[in-house]
């Protein structure tokens, strides 16, 4: 079992802006932020593959059972919980942990638990 922790992803040079979990489908903004917004979340979890490559071994993994855990302040729906991990799911196809983020190829579940404050959001991805 290999847990990979990503606390915090952050965008901009002039107007930075961090956030700790990733955005529900539902909030709106401009198409070039949500892409940037995607593309730092697949960063991160390319960047704790790397850091933990020894543990993982031969990749990409077969069927391997997937949990990501979304720590957050206000808990949401299932389908919104789901949709929100996408980028994560995305960044682990593009890190080679994984073939494809298909039912065929991994088992994946998403949860989440409530927390008091903002400072201690954060994702956690365990790989089974």
């Amino acid at each position: 079992m290999i847990k990979l922790q990503l606390n915090q992803v952050c965008i901009g040079v002039r107007n930075y802006k961090c956030l700790r979990v990733p955005d529900s489908p539902n909030k709106k903004m401009h198409w070039a932020t949500k892409h940037k917004w995607t593309k730092a979340w697949q960063e991160a979890v390319g960047w704790a593959v790397i850091k933990n490559r020894q543990k993982l071994g031969k990749l990409p993994l077969c069927k391997p059972q997937i949990c990501v855990l979304l720590r957050l302040c206000k808990l949401r729906d299932k389908d919104n919980l789901y949709a929100s991990v996408k980028a994560v799911v995305d960044g682990l196809t593009i890190a080679g942990v994984i073939e494809d983020d298909s039912p065929k190829y991994i088992d994946l579940d998403v949860k989440q638990e409530k927390v008091a404050h903002r400072k201690d959001e954060y994702v956690e991805i365990i790989i089974k």
